[in-house]
C-alpha cells in the first residue's frame, strides 16, 4: 500500500480493488501481474525515506514486479475496502498476522511491521454529496463547513491539532442542533453526511516509518501505532519490578498456606497471627463462608451482586459497540429494542451502590459512635475536639490502607503488564491509550480526585466510583455525628432537606450548561463529580438509621399497604429503565434536567423499599431470593470484580483481527465468558491483595487499640464493613 501512495487518491482505491479481487482468485497472477505493473509503472520512492527505508522499498518494489509471494503479502497485508461499508463495515484492520509473519531475507533482512491509524473524511455514508447535493435543503450541510476548511487549512495538518480539533467538533456536532432537531436526527445526520472515522494499516518494511510516506492528508496518526514482532514481549524494567513484586507476593502467600496446613495437622496456634495473613486456606474460610449473623443485612448481599453483574453486562455491550462492529449502522436499532433498555439501565447500578453504601456506613455507625460520645462526655470541650480529630484521621487512614492495595494493583498491571498480555491490530493502541494517563497523573489517581482533577484523562477510568466512594467517607463523620446527637431531627428535617438540595443542584448543573446526554461535559460536569451523586447517598443514610431504629423492634405495616408500595416500586422500576430511552424523545433543556435530577433519587427510593421490606419481614419470596448464601461469596468479591472487570473484556476485544458483529446473542456469550473470567480473576485478587492486609489492618489496628470513629462492631463478618461496598461504575 505505502508505494502507492504517491499515485492519485482514485487509483489507490483502484489498487485495493484490484488487491481484493486477486486474493478471491477472479484473476491468474500472470494477469494480476501485469495489470498492477501498467499501474504502478510512474511509481517512484518517496524521496524523504531514510536510506534503509529507501534500500528495502526498492527491493519490494522489484520483489513484488517479479511476482514474489512475501511481497504480495505485505501489500495483501494493508486495508482494502471493506464488504459491508454500506451497512456500516467502516473499517478494516487488515491481516495483523500476515503482515508480522513477514520475514523475508534477501539483498536485506525485511520483517513486517504493522502500523494503524483511524482516518477522517467528510465522504457521505450513503449519498453521492456530488450527485445529490442539489436534493438537499443547503441547511442541512451547515454544519461540516467547518470540518471541510479545517481539512483544507494548512495550519490544521500537524496530528496533534487535527485529532484535537476533530475531537472538539464531533463535541460541537451532536450538540449543533439542539432544540431543532431531535437525538435521533443529530444522529443520523451525522451518520449520513457527517465526519465519518475508519480505520485503516499499513504493513511497511521494518525500517519504514509511515511519516516518511506521502500519506494522504486525511489520515492522522499512523506512526504512533506501529508494531514487529520483536515488540510484542519486549520487557522494560517497569515490566521486570511488577514480575517480581507478584512473584514475591505468591511466595509469601505459598509460605504462608504451608505455614497454616502444618499449624492445622499439628493442632497448634500461631506464634502470631501475621504469618498466616496471607495464607489462602484461611482466607479462602473467610471468603467461601454462608454463615449468617444476627447483624447481617443479607439482602444487601443479593443487590450488590446482582448490580456488579449489571455493570459487567452494561460494560461488555458499551466496550464492543466501540471497539469495530461489522455491522455499525444496526447498533442504533439495537439500542432502541425493548431488550436492550435493561442494559442501556446498568448506571442505575451505581445509585444501588450508593445507597447500600450510605445505609451500612450510617448502620453500622451509629452503635460504636454512641458509644464514643458517652465515653467522652465528661471531657474537656478542647480534649473532646482533640481526640474526635484524631480519630476521625486515624478513620480515614485506616479505610485508605484497606481500599488502595487492590487499587494499586490494578494500576501496576495497567502501567506495566497490560502492554505484555497480547497482540493484535488495535492492542497496542488501547493499552496504550489506557496507559499513558495513569503515568501522567498517578498522583491524583492515588488521592482519589481524578474525578475533578483529570476528568478528561482519568487513569483507569472506571475508578471514578472509588473516588466518589472515598470522599463520600471522608465528608460522613459530620453528617454521622449529626446523627448521632440529633438522630429524630436528622432523619426528619435534615437528611430530607440535603436531599432535596442536591438535587435542585443537579437540575441547575443541567439547565444552566444544557448539558446534552453522553457528551464529553455530561461526563465532566454531572457523571463523574461526587456532588451530583449526593441524593441516593443521603437516601441511604435515611434507610441506615430507619433499619437501625427497627433493628429490635420490627415496624408494624398493614398488608395493603405494604402490597400497595411493592406494585408502585415493580412498576416504577421498569418504567425508570424504559424511560431512558425514548425513541420518540426531542431533547427540552427543562425536561431533560429534571429527568436528569428526579430519576436517579426516584430509583435509590425503590431500593430504599426493597431492603427496608426485606429486613422487616415484608420481602417474602424476594427476600428469600436476595438473602440467598450465594450471594454472600460474591458480594464478598464485589469490590475485586468491579476493579478487575476490564481485564478479561479488553484482553478479548483488543487482540480481535475483524470486525464482530454486534447483537444480543454475541453480547450475551460474552458476558457469561466474562462473568466467569472475572469471577476467577477476583478471587485471586481477593487472596491476594484484599484480605491479607485487612487480617494485617486487625492485627496492627486491632478493636482494643484504635476504637475507631467510624468502625463496624464485629469485624469477623467482612462484608459488613462499608469498605466492602464495591466502587462502581458505568
Amino acid at each position: 500500500m505505502f508505494f502507492v501512495l504517491t499515485m492519485d487518491f482514485h487509483k489507490l482505491l483502484f489498487v485495493f480493488y484490484l488487491v481484493s479481487v486477486f486474493k478471491k482468485g477472479y484473476y491468474s497472477q500472470s494477469l494480476a501481474k501485469e495489470m498492477m505493473q501498467v499501474l504502478l509503472e510512474n511509481v517512484k520512492t518517496p524521496a524523504n525515506s531514510s536510506e534503509m527505508c529507501q534500500t528495502q522499498l526498492n527491493e519490494l518494489w522489484s520483489s513484488f514486479i517479479n511476482g514474489e509471494q512475501w511481497a504480495w503479502k505485505m501489500l495483501d497485508a494493508s486495508s482494502k475496502i471493506p464488504s459491508g461499508y454500506q451497512e456500516g463495515n467502516y473499517r478494516d484492520l487488515g491481516n495483523f498476522d500476515e503482515c508480522i509473519n513477514i520475514n523475508h531475507q534477501g539483498r536485506s533482512t525485511i520483517k513486517g511491521k504493522y502500523c494503524y491509524s483511524g482516518i477522517v473524511t467528510v465522504l457521505p455514508r450513503y449519498i453521492n454529496l456530488t450527485t445529490s447535493i442539489g436534493s438537499y435543503n443547503h441547511t442541512d450541510f451547515n454544519y461540516l463547513n467547518p470540518i471541510i476548511s479545517s481539512i483544507q487549512n494548512s495550519q490544521l495538518k500537524p496530528v496533534l491539532k487535527n485529532e484535537s480539533f476533530i475531537t472538539s467538533l464531533v463535541e460541537y456536532t451532536k450538540a449543533r442542533a439542539v432544540g431543532d432537531l431531535n437525538l435521533d436526527q443529530i444522529l443520523n445526520l451525522i451518520n449520513n453526511y457527517g465526519l465519518i472515522i475508519t480505520s485503516l494499516s499499513l504493513c511497511l518494511p521494518h525500517h519504514c516509518v509511515p511519516s516518511e510516506l506521502p500519506l494522504p492528508q486525511f489520515a492522522l496518526g499512523f506512526d504512533r501505532i506501529c508494531v514487529t514482532e520483536e515488540s510484542f514481549y519486549k520487557l522494560d524494567a517497569s515490566d521486570y519490578a511488577a514480575i517480581i513484586i507478584l512473584v514475591l507476593i505468591a511466595l509469601v502467600m505459598l509460605v504462608s498456606t504451608i505455614y497454616d496446613i502444618h499449624l492445622k495437622i499439628e493442632d497448634k496456634k500461631p506464634g502470631h497471627k501475621i504469618f498466616i495473613a496471607y495464607s489462602v486456606l484461611t482466607n479462602g474460610k473467610i471468603l467461601f463462608n454462608t454463615s449468617k449473623s444476627s447483624n447481617h443485612l443479607l439482602c444487601l448481599e443479593g443487590l450488590k451482586t446482582l448490580s456488579i453483574f449489571w455493570i459487567i453486562l452494561g460494560h461488555r455491550y458499551s466496550s464492543s459497540e466501540d471497539i469495530f462492529a461489522i455491522n455499525f449502522n444496526e447498533i442504533q436499532t439495537i439500542a432502541k429494542q425493548l431488550q436492550s433498555q435493561y442494559v442501556q439501565a446498568a448506571q442505575y447500578a451505581v445509585d444501588t451502590f450508593l445507597v447500600l453504601s450510605g445505609c451500612l456506613l450510617t448502620y453500622l455507625a451509629i452503635k460504636p459512635m454512641t458509644e464514643f460520645r458517652n465515653k467522652i462526655a465528661n471531657h474537656s470541650i478542647l480534649k473532646k475536639a482533640f481526640t474526635i480529630t484524631s480519630y476521625t484521621l486515624s478513620s480515614y487512614m485506616h479505610r485508605y490502607l484497606r481500599l488502595t492495595p487492590p487499587v494499586a494493583a490494578l494500576f501496576v498491571y495497567y502501567v506495566t503488564l497490560s502492554r505484555r498480555l497480547g497482540n493484535g491490530p488495535v492492542y497496542n493502541f488501547i493499552t496504550d491509550r489506557q496507559r499513558q494517563p495513569c503515568v501522567d497523573n498517578w498522583w491524583s489517581f492515588f488521592l482519589y480526585i481524578e474525578n475533578y482533577a483529570h476528568t478528561s484523562e482519568m487513569c483507569i477510568t472506571h475508578t471514578w466510583y472509588i473516588n466518589v466512594d472515598m470522599q463520600m467517607f471522608i465528608f460522613s463523620p459530620l453528617l454521622l455525628w449529626s446523627i448521632v446527637l440529633y438522630r429524630k431531627k436528622m432523619l426528619f428535617i435534615g437528611l430530607p432537606l440535603l436531599i432535596i438540595i442536591s438535587t435542585v443542584v443537579v437540575f441547575l448543573i443541567m439547565y444552566i450548561n444544557e448539558i446534552l446526554w453522553y457528551s464529553q461535559s455530561f461526563y465532566d460536569k454531572y457523571y463523574y463529580v461526587t456532588h451530583t451523586h449526593l441524593a441516593p447517598w443521603f437516601i441511604g443514610m435515611v434507610l441506615g438509621i430507619v433499619l437501625y431504629n427497627s433493628k429490635n423492634k420490627k415496624l408494624q405495616m398493614n398488608k395493603l399497604l405494604t402490597t400497595s408500595i411493592w406494585c408502585i416500586v415493580l412498576l416504577a422500576i421498569p418504567n425508570l429503565i424504559l424511560a431512558q430511552c425514548d425513541p420518540s424523545y426531542n431533547y427540552e433543556r427543562f425536561k431533560t434536567s429534571i429527568w436528569t435530577a428526579l430519576h436517579k433519587p426516584a430509583f435509590a427510593f425503590c431500593i430504599f423499599w426493597i431492603v427496608f421490606a426485606c429486613e422487616n419481614g415484608y420481602g417474602g419470596i424476594i427476600n428469600k431470593f436476595l438473602s440467598s448464601s450465594i450471594f454472600q461469596i460474591f458480594s464478598r468479591l464485589a469490590y475485586s470484580m468491579y476493579l478487575i472487570q476490564f481485564i478479561p473484556m479488553l484482553l478479548d476485544l483488543t487482540q480481535i483481527r475483524a470486525p464482530i458483529y454486534f447483537n444480543h446473542y454475541t453480547m450475551t456469550r460474552a458476558f457469561l465468558a466474562d462473568l466467569v473470567l472475572t469471577t476467577i480473576l477476583a478471587i485471586i485478587w481477593t487472596l491476594a491483595f484484599e484480605l491479607p492486609i485487612r487480617a494485617i489492618d486487625k492485627i496492627i489496628f486491632g478493636k482494643d487499640k484504635r476504637k475507631k470513629l467510624v468502625e463496624k462492631p464485629h469485624e469477623d463478618v467482612p462484608t459488613e464493613s462499608s469498605i466492602q461496598i464495591p466502587s462502581i461504575l458505568v
